[in-house]
C-alpha cells in the first residue's frame, strides 16, 4: 500500500488493478493525492474525466462510481461533494467501506485547511452540506468514530464548541468510541477563559465514562487542574471547588502512576496525551512549570529504555520534539538546553526522513550549532523542496559571500516606480506607517487598515506601496483615500517582478533605504491585513527607545497572549530560524545605524528572493523571516554600532 498526504491508505499505482477495478477508477486512484484545500487550484483534466465518468460508469457498482466521485470531487477542489460522495460510500457494503471513513477522519483533522480559500457564503454552505452529510452518515454507522469526531468538527466550527461537545457527549452515550475527543473538547472549552458554563460542563461527566477512560480521563484530570488553578482568582466557581481540583502536582503524579500498567502503545499515548494541553503547556504558575519539567523528565526516561519498540521511540520522540521548548527551563538554563537538544539531536537517528533532518536542525539551531543546523536543513530541503522554512534557511556566516557577489546591482523592482503624496505633507517628526500589498491585499486591506490608523492616531503619516499598476487600481486607491482622512497620504508603486505571494511579502524590505532617504523620520512597516492599537509614535516611543533597528524577537518568555487561550500565558522563543525573528513589525530610527542595516537587509533579501523564485510548491514561504533572523545575527556579531530593540509580539502591535 502506498500512503496520500493525509496519512490514508490508496492502492499502490505500480500494482495492477483488481481485475472488477474499471480502468478510469484505477487511473483515478493511481493519480490521487489528498489536496490542500486552502492554497491548490482545480485540476484543469478533471472536467474531461468527469465526462468519461458519464459515459463509462453505466455498468459499474455503486461503491465504484461513489469513489470515482470523491476522487474527482477533490480533483476540482469541491469539498462539499467530496464529503457527500465519501458518506454515501461509507454507507455501502464494500471493501472500500474503511477508506472512505479514513478520509473522513482526515477531513476532521484539517477542517481549518478546507474551509482556508472559501469566502463567508461558501463557508457557510459547505458547513451546511457537510453537517447533514456527516450526520445521516453517524445516525447511519452510530458506533463508528469517524462520523461523529468529523460532525463535531463542523458542529464546532458553524454553532460553536458548547454544540460540538453536546454532540460528542450524546455519541459516546449512544456507544461511540468519542471518548477522548469529548474530553479534549471540554478541555479546550476550559482554555479560553473563566466562563463557569464550561466549567459545569467540564465537572458533569457521568462516571461511567470516567471509569472507562484510563488514560484520556487522567490527561482531562490534569488540563483540568490547570484550568481551574488560572480561573479561581476571578471565578468563584472554580476557586470553590475542592483544593484538590486544582493541585497541578497531585493531577500529573496520578496520571504518571498509570504509566507501568499500560501497554506500551497507551502508554506513550497517556504521555502525549499529558503533554497535549495548551493552557498546561503555557500556564505561565510556577506548579504548571514544575510539572511540565515532570513530565519531560519522565517522556526522556521512557524514550532511554533499550526495550521501547522503534515505533513507540518514535512517536515519543515527536511528542517530545514539541513540548520540549513549551516550558521556562529550556529558554532560561542553558546548561539543561544543551543537554536535552542534544539528546534530541542523537533522538533523531530513531526517526524517518525527512522529520530526522528537520529535529536535527531545529535543536542543532536553538543551541548555536550553525554547522550541524545548516547541514540537517539542507537536507531537509532536497527532499522537500516544496516545504516551508528549510529550502530558503540562511547561515548567517554566509552574509559577506551574498553581499560580495551582489556589488552594487540594482535591486529588484528599483526600476520604474512611481511615488505620490494623496494628501501631506508627512511631518518628519512623527513615524510613518508603511504597508505593503500587491493588488488584491490593496482591495481587501487597505482601507480597513487606513481607518483604524485614522481612529487611533489622527495626523498620521500612512504610506502604502503597490507591488503593481496604481492605473489598475483606482477604485481602491480612491477607497483607501477616503478612509485615510485625517491622516498625511502617500502612494507608491513598483513593476511585478516575481509574481508571487513571497515577493509581496518581502518587497518592504527592498525598499527600506528608498524610504529612509525620502521620509527623514523614523518610519514602522507592518503587515496590511494587521491593525494598530494606538498611535505608532507612542508605541516606537516605548518600545524602541534610542535603538537604530526594531524588530520582533523571539529571544525569551514572556507573558503574552496566544490564540485560543483566555488568559494572559507563557509566550516561549521559537526554535527555528524562520520563526525565531518575526517579520510583522520593522521600525527604523533616521540613524547611521538603522540606514547600514537597511543596506545589508536590502542587498540580501534581494539575492535570495531571486534563489527563492526557482523553489516549488510552498518552498520560497518563510524568506523574509529566514533573511531577518540570519541579518540580525550577522550585524548584532559584526557591527556592534546597531543597537536593536525588541518590539514584542504581534498582538502587543501599538500596545502599551
Amino acid at each position: 500500500m502506498a500512503r496520500v498526504r493525509g496519512g490514508t491508505p490508496a492502492p499502490d499505482p505500480s500494482t495492477p488493478p483488481p481485475d472488477d477495478v474499471p480502468p478510469l477508477l484505477a487511473l483515478l486512484r493511481a493519480a490521487d493525492e489528498a489536496p490542500d484545500w486552502r492554497r491548490d487550484r482545480p485540476d484543469p483534466e478533471a472536467e474531461a474525466l468527469a465526462a468519461r465518468l458519464a459515459a463509462e460508469a453505466a455498468d459499474w457498482s455503486r461503491a465504484h462510481i461513489l469513489e470515482a466521485e470523491v476522487l474527482l470531487a477533490r480533483r476540482r477542489r469541491d469539498a462539499a461533494a467530496a464529503i457527500e460522495a465519501l458518506c454515501a460510500l461509507a454507507r455501502v457494503a464494500s471493501p472500500r467501506r474503511r477508506w472512505a471513513l479514513g478520509e473522513i477522519a482526515v477531513f476532521a483533522d484539517r477542517w481549518l485547511n478546507v474551509e482556508g480559500r472559501l469566502d463567508a457564503a461558501s463557508t457557510r454552505a459547505l458547513r451546511g452540506r457537510a453537517e447533514a452529510a456527516l450526520g445521516a452518515l453517524a445516525g447511519a454507522l452510530p458506533r463508528e468514530r469517524a462520523p461523529h469526531v468529523a460532525l463535531a468538527r463542523v458542529i464546532e466550527a458553524r454553532h460553536g464548541p458548547t454544540a460540538a461537545a453536546e454532540a460528542l457527549a450524546t455519541a459516546e452515550a449512544g456507544g461511540a468510541p468519542v471518548l477522548d475527543r469529548w474530553l479534549r473538547l471540554l478541555a479546550a472549552a476550559l482554555d479560553h477563559g473563566p466562563d463557569e458554563a464550561a466549567f459545569r460542563r467540564a465537572f458533569a461527566v457521568p462516571q461511567e465514562s470516567a471509569k472507562g477512560g484510563d488514560h484520556h480521563w487522567a490527561a482531562f484530570r490534569l488540563h483540568r487542574a490547570v484550568a481551574c488553578a488560572m480561573a479561581a482568582p476571578v471565578l468563584p466557581f472554580a476557586a470553590g471547588l475542592p483544593a484538590s481540583e486544582r493541585d497541578i502536582a497531585a493531577r500529573m503524579a496520578d496520571a504518571l502512576a498509570l504509566a507501568p500498567s499500560l501497554p506500551a502503545r497507551d502508554e506513550i499515548r497517556l504521555l502525549k496525551a499529558l503533554a497535549a494541553g495548551r493552557l498546561f503547556r503555557h500556564c505561565p504558575l510556577p506548579e504548571a512549570e514544575a510539572a511540565r519539567q515532570t513530565l519531560v523528565a519522565a517522556m526522556r526516561a521512557t524514550c532511554a529504555r533499550p526495550d521501547l519498540a522503534p515505533e513507540h521511540r518514535r512517536a515519543l520522540l515527536v511528542g517530545l520534539s514539541a513540548v520540549l521548548p513549551d516550558g521556562a527551563r529550556y529558554w532560561e538554563d542553558a546548561a539543561y538546553r544543551d543537554e536535552t537538544s542534544r539528546e534530541m539531536i542523537a533522538g533523531a537517528a530513531w526517526l524517518e526522513e525527512p522529520q530526522r533532518s528537520w529535529q536535527r536542525g531545529k535543536f542543532a539551531f536553538a543551541i548555536g550549532d550553525h554547522d550541524l543546523a545548516a547541514e540537517a536543513f539542507a537536507a531537509s530541503a532536497r527532499m522537500e523542496p516544496a516545504g516551508p522554512g528549510a529550502p530558503t534557511y540562511l547561515d548567517m556566516r554566509r552574509i559577506p559571500a551574498i553581499l560580495a557577489a551582489r556589488g552594487e546591482a540594482p535591486l529588484l523592482g528599483a526600476g520604474g516606480g512611481t511615488f505620490e503624496m494623496l494628501t501631506g505633507p508627512h511631518d518628519p517628526s512623527r513615524p510613518v506607517a508603511i504597508v505593503v500589498a500587491n493588488d488584491l491585499y490593496l482591495r481587501h486591506h487597505a482601507a480597513r487598515f487606513a481607518r483604524r490608523l485614522a481612529e487611533v492616531a489622527p495626523g498620521s503619516p500612512l504610506h502604502v506601496h503597490l507591488v503593481g499598476d496604481p492605473a489598475a487600481c483606482g477604485p481602491d486607491i480612491a477607497g483607501i483615500a477616503t478612509a485615510a482622512r485625517g491622516l498625511t497620504l502617500s502612494l507608491s508603486s513598483e513593476r511585478v517582478t516575481i509574481d508571487a505571494p513571497f515577493y509581496f511579502a518581502s518587497a518592504r524590505f527592498l525598499r527600506l533605504p528608498d524610504w529612509l532617504d525620502r521620509f527623514r523620520g523614523p518610519i514602522v512597516v507592518t503587515d496590511i491585513d494587521g491593525r494598530w492599537h494606538q498611535d505608532p509614535a507612542r508605541f516606537l516611543a516605548r518600545r524602541m527607545g534610542d535603538a537604530d533597528v526594531g524588530i520582533s524577537l523571539s529571544a525569551r518568555v514572556r507573558i503574552g497572549r496566544k490564540a485560543g487561550l483566555g488568559y494572559p500565558v507563557n509566550v516561549y522563543p521559537l526554535p527555528l530560524p524562520w520563526t525565531a525573528v518575526t517579520a510583522w513589525p520593522f521600525a527604523l530610527a533616521p540613524t547611521d545605524g538603522a540606514r547600514r542595516f537597511a543596506g545589508l537587509l536590502a542587498h540580501v533579501m534581494d539575492a535570495r528572493l531571486r534563489d527563492a523564485a526557482a523553489l516549488p510548491g510552498r518552498g520560497a514561504w518563510f524568506v523574509d523571516q529566514n533573511v531577518l533572523c540570519a541579518a540580525h545575527a550577522h550585524a548584532a556579531a559584526q557591527d556592534r554600532g546597531i543597537r536593536f530593540a525588541d518590539l514584542g509580539l504581534p498582538s502587543e502591535m501599538g500596545q502599551a
